[in-house]
């Protein structure tokens, strides 16, 4: 997949690759795993959604800065006021 050249922009690369480790992670853990060690799975799958989504935004935000850094610095100081 990385040398099929569209996840030549790497800041996109890893947020897809951490998208598909969590599907992959709750797809084989819901097939294989027992009942009883779903709960830490469940768990394992929420902490990995909620960094995949932090991690997104960090790169959306970075790619508001290399576009426009004078207008998100801008932005950033008129809220912290």
């Amino acid at each position: 997949m990385m040398m099929s050249g569209w996840l030549v922009d790497q800041s996109v690369g890893y947020v897809i690759g951490a998208t598909l480790a969590t599907v992959l992670a709750l797809v084989s853990g819901l097939r294989w795993n027992s009942a009883g060690a779903r709960a830490p799975l469940y768990i394992t799958v929420a902490s990995l959604v909620v960094a995949t989504f932090s991690a997104g935004r960090a790169e959306l935000r970075l790619g508001q800065f290399e576009r426009a850094p004078a207008a998100v610095s801008a932005d950033e100081a008129a809220a912290q006021e």
